[in-house]
């Protein structure tokens, strides 16, 4: 929203300086849609429904999630009721996600119905994850990565399942690390793959542009908790919408902006998915480079 905010202001600054006429226009007025962000995870209580409104260009009002609304989760004929909480979202302590199985999400919120369901995937094999330095792009060793000397690239070796459309998503828990975890870039780059060129085989992920140092200040090994989702085409089309508008969708860029599809039934934006993960920790410790080079 902070973005079509200010793509709004610019085009209406350009218009009031670079022409004689001025062309009026009412940005005050507009319809309030409903925002719905949901997910149903294969863990115990692992899920949560964000339910907003969208906003006008120039309303200060902070961004407040809607608490009155009446959230259900069906899976397999047995319907789960969520409850708010102060988090912000939508929740249900036992409901616990099924690769295969069919959920349908109902959000009832000031007389309106919206309805989604997703299928939740089927899990990959999180196989290992090798820790390296940056693979040298020329001769002469040079790098595009941030990292400096000392730092460790991670990447995460999985294989995929054959005959099927698969789509994945990589990070890491920036929070539950022995010591301090080293960063050379930004929190919040996403790491999406689909199974275009490697159905059915091993291959690597790297996460790009985010390097660990191995040992904290005071010499102790650290480690990395890394999460691997099996995530539903529709997540990853929305995911990859929002990323390329923000690497590239801004004024100057080359990606006209858009809105991600929905899978949300009744007129609100957002979406609802299922995802199957996978967690693994690993220490910051250099990989056999044998490894590695098959990650190339």
């Amino acid at each position: 929203m902070n973005f079509l905010r200010c793509l709004i202001i610019a085009t209406l600054f350009c218009t009031l300086f670079a022409c004689e006429k001025v062309v009026q226009v009412d940005v005050n007025e507009y319809d309030p849609k409903f925002f719905i962000e949901a997910y149903v995870f294969d863990e115990k209580g692992n899920n949560l429904v964000y339910v907003r409104k969208t906003q006008g260009v120039f309303d200060d009002k902070p961004d407040t999630p809607i608490s009155n609304a009446n959230v259900t989760i069906e899976e397999d004929g047995k319907i789960y009721s969520l409850t708010f909480n102060n988090n912000g979202y939508f929740r249900n302590d036992t409901l616990e996600g099924k690769s295969g199985s069919i959920y349908k999400l109902t959000v009832e919120v000031e007389d309106q119905t919206f309805t989604a369901t997703s299928v939740m995937p089927n899990k990959a094999s999180y196989d290992n994850v090798l820790v390296g330095l940056p693979f040298p792009l020329t001769e002469g060793g040079d790098t595009l990565s941030p990292c400096l000397e000392g730092d460790y690239f991670i990447f995460n070796q999985f294989t995929d399942i054959p005959n099927e459309k698969n789509f994945y998503l990589f990070d890491y828990n920036r929070f539950e690390t022995t010591g301090e975890t080293a960063q050379s870039s930004t929190d919040d780059q996403l790491y999406l793959q689909d199974d275009n060129f490697n159905d059915g085989i091993q291959s690597c992920t790297p996460f790009f542009n985010t390097c660990f140092l191995e040992k904290d200040e005071e010499g102790n090994i650290q480690e990395v908790k890394s999460i691997m989702y099996n995530i539903t085409e529709i997540m990853y089309n929305y995911y990859f919408v929002i990323a390329t508008i923000a690497n590239n969708g801004g004024p100057g860029g080359d990606v006209t902006p858009q809105n991600p599809d929905t899978n949300i039934e009744g007129g609100a934006l957002g979406f609802f998915s299922t995802a199957a993960l996978t967690r693994k920790t690993t220490q910051i410790i250099s990989s056999p480079i044998q490894e590695i080079l098959k990650c190339r």
